[in-house]
C-alpha cells in the first residue's frame, strides 16, 4: 500500500512505479495539480480531486475511483481486468464512453454521474469492430447528466442489474425505457426522480419487482392523481417510496431555473422599507415641524411689513417731487447727493 495523499505533487514520472509489482492501493488524491498522469497500475488506485484531465494506465487495474477531476481522456492497457470505475464529476461527454468502456467484460460497479452525457450509446456502437456489451454490469449511476434518452439496447444487462440510478437528467415522456426496466427482475434501487416524465406503466407480473427495494419518482411532471397511484402500486408492493427531502440535489434544468429566477428577482427588487422613527425622535420631529411652521409665519409677518414701509416712502417721495430746493453751493452730504440724484431721474 502507498498512500501519497494531500501532496502537492505536480508530475510523477510514468517508471517511477514501475517496480511495485504486489502494489495492492495507491492513493493519490487531492494531490496536484497533476493534469497529466501515467501510471503502471494497481489492485485500487484512488486519485480524487487532483484536477486530472488524462490518464494513461500502462498495467492492470481492478477498481479505480478518479472523482471530482477534469478528466476528458482515459486509456486502459487491460480493460478486461478492470470490475469497479468511479469516474464521478468530470469532463466526460458522449464520444467518450465508448472508447472507455468497450471490452470492460467484467465490469459490475459504473458511475458516471455528473458529466456531460447527452446520449449513452446502445449495444449496437461500432468501434474498432467490437460489440459493446456489459454482461456482468449490476450497478449503474448516470445521475445529473444531460440525457434525453436511454435506449432499451443499451450495453446494460437488464435482468442483471441492481442499482440504477437515472436521477436528476433531462428524461422525455418516451425517454425511459420501461419495458427494459420492467424485465429487470433483479432491480433493488430504482432512481428516476428529476426528469420529465409524466407517466410510468409498471409491469402487474408477480416476477417483476420482486427484489425491489426502494424507488424514488418525485420532481418529474406527472398529474397530481397519476403519481399518486404510481407510489401507491409500489407502496402496497412493501417498496420503499423515497420522497423529496432537503438534501436532494436539484436538476440541471432547475438550477438553471433558479438563477434566471434569481436575476428577475434582483432586477425588481422592491423599495426599501422606510426607517422607523423612535417615538421619541417622533415627537422631536413633530415639535420640529410646529418650529417650523411658527417661522415661516414670522417671516412672512416681516416681509409684508417690509413691503409695507416701502409702499409708504415711495408715496411720500412723491409727494415731495419739486419741493425740494437746494443752493448748488450749499455742501450736502452723501445721503441728500443720492437724494438728489434720484430726484433727478425721476423728473
Amino acid at each position: 500500500m502507498l498512500l501519497l495523499n494531500g501532496n502537492p505533487l505536480t508530475w510523477i514520472s510514468p517508471t517511477a512505479l514501475g517496480s511495485l509489482g504486489n502494489l495492492r492501493l495507491l492513493d493519490l488524491s487531492n494531490c496536484g495539480p497533476l493534469p497529466d498522469l501515467t501510471l503502471q497500475g494497481a489492485h485500487s488506485l484512488i486519485l480524487d480531486n487532483s484536477q486530472l484531465k488524462y490518464l494513461d494506465i500502462r498495467g492492470t487495474v481492478m477498481k479505480l475511483q478518479a472523482r471530482d477531476n477534469q478528466l476528458t481522456n482515459i486509456r486502459f492497457a487491460d480493460k478486461s481486468s478492470v470490475t469497479e470505475l468511479d469516474l464521478h464529476n468530470n469532463s466526460l461527454t458522449t464520444d467518450d464512453i465508448p472508447f472507455i468502456l468497450m471490452g470492460m467484460w467484467r465490469l459490475q460497479r459504473l458511475d458516471l454521474s455528473n458529466n456531460l452525457i447527452h446520449k449513452f450509446p446502445g449495444a449496437g456502437s461500432d468501434n474498432t469492430s467490437e460489440l459493446f456489451l456489459l454482461p456482468n454490469l449490476m450497478h449503474v449511476n448516470l445521475s445529473a447528466n444531460l440525457l434525453q434518452r436511454l435506449h432499451f439496447d443499451s450495453p446494460f444487462p437488464w435482468a442483471r442489474l441492481t442499482h440504477l440510478d437515472l436521477s436528476y437528467n433531462r428524461l422525455s415522456p418516451y425517454g425511459l425505457p420501461e419495458r427494459a426496466i420492467n424485465e429487470a427482475f433483479n432491480l433493488q434501487s430504482l432512481h428516476i426522480q428529476g426528469n420529465g416524465i409524466t407517466y410510468f406503466r409498471p409491469t402487474t407480473s408477480k416476477k417483476s419487482y420482486s427484489a425491489l427495494k426502494e424507488v424514488a419518482f418525485y420532481d418529474n411532471k406527472y398529474k397530481p392523481e397519476v403519481y399518486k397511484n404510481i407510489t401507491k402500486f409500489f407502496r402496497d408492493l412493501k417498496v420503499i417510496v423515497l420522497e423529496k427531502t432537503q438534501q436532494d440535489l436539484p436538476s440541471n434544468d432547475s438550477l438553471k431555473e433558479d438563477c434566471a429566477h434569481f436575476i428577475e428577482k434582483s432586477q425588481t427588487l422592491p423599495p426599501k422599507k422606510e426607517i422607523q422613527v423612535h417615538p421619541v425622535e417622533e415627537i422631536i420631529v413633530k415639535n420640529n415641524e410646529g418650529f417650523w411652521n411658527t417661522w415661516n409665519i414670522f417671516l412672512l409677518g416681516i416681509l409684508m411689513t417690509s413691503l409695507t414701509v416701502n409702499a409708504v416712502q415711495i408715496r411720500q417721495r412723491y409727494r415731495l417731487r419739486g419741493r425740494h430746493v437746494i443752493p448748488r453751493e450749499t455742501p450736502i452730504s452723501s445721503m441728500e447727493t443720492m437724494f438728489v440724484r434720484d430726484e433727478e431721474m425721476l423728473n
